[in-house]
C-alpha cells in the first residue's frame, strides 16, 4: 500500500509540472520602473496635494486642500513614510506653491508665507498678509538669498495694488520694490521674474511680464514684457507683447543667451534682452483667439526650447529663431508646472492624460505614457509635477492617492 501511495504522488507531481508552465517574470529592467508607491493618507480616498519636492533622504508632498500648511516625507529609496509636519503657526490655509532653499521649505499659503526648517521640523519665520488685506500672487523666484514674489495689497477693494516684494530668506523681512495700480479700476498683474547678469556692463536685469488689466476678460487684456535694473529699479525697456489675450502670468520668461522668451496670446515671442526689440514671433499651429500659456514653464535645454500650450501639443522650438523643430500633437495636455530633461528625453506629468509622459527630446516621439499605477492602486491617476533626484537617479511624483518613486531605464 505504501509503495502504491508513493507511486501515486510521484505521478501526480510529474503531471502537474507538465501542465503548469513556469510563469514569465517581469522584465528585469522595464523602461518605466516603479520602485515604490505609498498611500499619502490612508484615511482619505484622495488627497489634493499638488507639489512634489525632495530634500536629503526624503521625497516631500503637501497635505490635503483643507489642511493647514502640512508636509509629508517619504524615504526616497523605500517609500516608507518617515514623518509629517503640521504647522500651528499664523497661516492656516493650505500650501499653494513652494520651493526649497537650503534647509528651508518656503511655502506660499495664499494670505501669507511660511518658512519651515526641514532639519528641525519647525517654523523658521512667517509673513502674515491679512493685516494689509493682502493676497499672494505669483513668484517664488530666488536670487542671492532673496525671494521675489507678487502680492496684492487691499485685495478685493477699489484700492488694490500689485506689489513686487523682495523677501530675505534668512529672516522673512521684506520690502516693496515697486508696485502697479490697475487701469480703469482693474487689477494689474506681474509674472514671476527672470534675471540676467550683464558681465560687460556689470548690470543685473530683472525681467517679467506685466498686464495693467490682468483681471480683464481675455480679449481685452494687454501684456507687456519689462526689464529693470535690479539695483536701481530703473525701467530699462518696456515692450508690448500683445493687445489682447494676455497670458504667461503664472510663469517667468526664459533666457537663451541674449534673448528673453515668453508666451503671449497663442504665440511665442523672442526679444533682445538689452533693448526689448522683438526678434521673432512664432504662432502655434491650430490656435487662434486664446491665451494659451497659463500652465507650464517653458524649458530651455541647450539649443532647444520645449513648450506646452495647455492643449495636447508639446513643441520644440529653436530659441534663437523661434523655428519649430518638432510638434507632437498628442504629447500631453495640460502639463503640470515643470518638464524635466533627462538623457535626451523630456519627462513630465500630463494632468489632462492623468499620466507621466516620456518624450524623445530630439524627435518628439512619445516613448512612454504611464497612467495606470499597479493593481493595488487601480483607478488612481497622476496629477503632480515630476522631480528628478541625481543622487538616487530616481524620479518622484504623486497622484491623487499615492506618493511614487520610479526610474527610467534607457
Amino acid at each position: 500500500m505504501n509503495l502504491i501511495l508513493v507511486l501515486f504522488f510521484l505521478m501526480t507531481s510529474c503531471h502537474k509540472e507538465e501542465i503548469i508552465p513556469n510563469p514569465q517574470g517581469p522584465s528585469p529592467n522595464p523602461f518605466f520602473d516603479i520602485k515604490w508607491f505609498t498611500r499619502i493618507d490612508s484615511t482619505k480616498e484622495i488627497v489634493g496635494t499638488d507639489i512634489t519636492h525632495y530634500y536629503k533622504d526624503w521625497m516631500i508632498v503637501t497635505g490635503d486642500l483643507s489642511d493647514p500648511p502640512t508636509l509629508i516625507a517619504f524615504n526616497k529609496k523605500t517609500g516608507k513614510k518617515d514623518w509629517t509636519f503640521v504647522s500651528k503657526g499664523i497661516n492656516k490655509l493650505k500650501i499653494n506653491k513652494s520651493m526649497i532653499y537650503n534647509n528651508l521649505y518656503i511655502a506660499d499659503c495664499s494670505k501669507g508665507f511660511v518658512a519651515i526648517d526641514l532639519d528641525q521640523k519647525s517654523i523658521a519665520w512667517e509673513i502674515d498678509l491679512k493685516p494689509i488685506s493682502g493676497l499672494t500672487g505669483s513668484g517664488l523666484k530666488i536670487k542671492d538669498g532673496f525671494m521675489y514674489h507678487t502680492i496684492y495689497k487691499n485685495f478685493g477693494t477699489e484700492f488694490t495694488e500689485t506689489h513686487l516684494v523682495k523677501i530675505n530668506l534668512n529672516t522673512g523681512e521684506f520690502i516693496t520694490m515697486f508696485l502697479y495700480k490697475g487701469i480703469d479700476g482693474g487689477i494689474a498683474s506681474i509674472s514671476p521674474t527672470a534675471f540676467y547678469d550683464d558681465i560687460i556692463l556689470n548690470k543685473s536685469y530683472i525681467i517679467y511680464n506685466h498686464s495693467p488689466n490682468g483681471d480683464a476678460s481675455p480679449p481685452k487684456s494687454m501684456q507687456y514684457i519689462e526689464a529693470r535694473d535690479l539695483n536701481s529699479l530703473e525701467v530699462l525697456w518696456t515692450t508690448k507683447v500683445t493687445d489682447y489675450y494676455a497670458t504667461n502670468g503664472l510663469h517667468p520668461p526664459v533666457i537663451y543667451k541674449d534673448i528673453v522668451i515668453t508666451g503671449g496670446d497663442w504665440s511665442m515671442y523672442g526679444f533682445d534682452i538689452k533693448t526689448g526689440k522683438l526678434l521673432w514671433k512664432t504662432s502655434i499651429p491650430g490656435y487662434t483667439q486664446f491665451g494659451i500659456w497659463n500652465k507650464t514653464n517653458h524649458l530651455i535645454h541647450g539649443d532647444r526650447l520645449y513648450v506646452n500650450p495647455g492643449g495636447f501639443e508639446v513643441l520644440c522650438l529653436h530659441p534663437a529663431t523661434g523655428a519649430i523643430i518638432w510638434n507632437n500633437p498628442e504629447g500631453g495636455p495640460n502639463c503640470t508646472d515643470n518638464m524635466v530633461y533627462y538623457k535626451n528625453m523630456v519627462v513630465f506629468t500630463s494632468w489632462g492624460y492623468g499620466s507621466v509622459m516620456v518624450l524623445d527630446a530630439l524627435t518628439g516621439e512619445t516613448l512612454h505614457r504611464e497612467r495606470p499605477l499597479p493593481p493595488a492602486a487601480s483607478g488612481d491617476t497622476y496629477n503632480n509635477d515630476v522631480v528628478y533626484d541625481p543622487v538616487t537617479d530616481m524620479f518622484f511624483t504623486s497622484s491623487y492617492k499615492n506618493a511614487v518613486g520610479f526610474k527610467i531605464n534607457k
